[in-house]
């Protein structure tokens, strides 16, 4: 099994200006473990987890 196999699409993903109360409902309404942070460019900058 690849990580591809598992991952949903499209990613979804929030900006650095989220809080973490947004970032925790984005995850439970997305119903996925985890959510990549990105930069205004699209950068992985990084992730916030159940």
């Amino acid at each position: 099994m690849l990580a591809r196999d598992i991952m949903t699409t499209p990613v979804t993903t929030i900006d650095e200006g989220h809080n973490v109360r947004e970032a925790i409902e984005i995850v439970n309404a997305s119903k996925i473990g985890a959510v990549p942070v990105v930069d205004g460019e699209g950068r992985l900058t990084g992730i916030v987890t159940e």
